[in-house]
């Protein structure tokens, strides 16, 4: 979808990522802001707001270090992967980042989706050759978001690849119970209406 976004208010295009549709910072007029994460991999990762009307830009808000990944609303903050630390990150509606969980710097988050409380996240060993990610160790982890703890790591394994090991892990989502849960958290047992509710940013934050 054309928004009118003029080339030089965005950063490099190749480090771009775009939460759509993105429908859920609406306003009582029905003004929406369209949320861009600029991964910005050798320096701190931004969040830019644009007005998704007229592409004008809103505000800019840094997260927690370089190359972060798959931002998702939950309970009115959002969520994201400190990736370069394999870490789960969280910006709060003051615009300030705490950090979750963190495997250190020889793992590499990527991969994120929130099912009742619980967030999901793909945990992969680095390489020292980009091509070797297709063969990395790689582990499904989560965490207790209500608790504040990890409950598990559990390794997955792909029988008949080398050393049964599936490489990077690149996206997680539940589209059985929303088409949203790639960008917001989801509920196995609340209405999507409830969801969006609870989740949806402030649009006056």
């Amino acid at each position: 979808r054309q928004i009118g976004l003029e080339p030089n208010l965005l950063p490099n295009p190749l480090h771009l990522f775009l939460l759509w549709p993105v429908e859920v910072t609406q306003d009582e007029e029905g003004a929406g802001l369209l949320w861009v994460l600029h991964n910005n991999l050798q320096s701190t990762s931004e969040l830019h707001l644009f007005e998704l009307a007229t592409g004008a830009p809103v505000r800019t808000l840094l997260l927690g270090g370089p190359n972060c990944h798959n931002p998702l609303f939950y309970r009115g903050e959002l969520l994201y992967l400190l990736s370069s630390s394999g870490g789960l990150a969280r910006l709060r509606a003051d615009g300030g980042s705490t950090t979750l969980w963190e495997a250190g710097s020889e793992w590499f988050t990527k991969g994120l989706a929130v099912v009742d409380d619980v967030a999901y996240f793909g945990l992969s060993r680095k390489t020292r050759q980009a091509r070797d990610r297709n063969f990395a160790a790689m582990e499904l982890a989560s965490f207790d978001l209500a608790a504040g703890r990890l409950v598990r790591r559990l390794p997955l394994r792909v029988p008949g690849l080398p050393h049964e090991r599936p490489g990077l892990l690149n996206a997680i989502s539940a589209p059985a119970l929303a088409p949203t849960c790639s960008w917001r958290a989801c509920s196995t047992t609340e209405s999507r209406e409830r969801v969006a509710a609870a989740h949806d940013p402030d649009p006056a934050a």
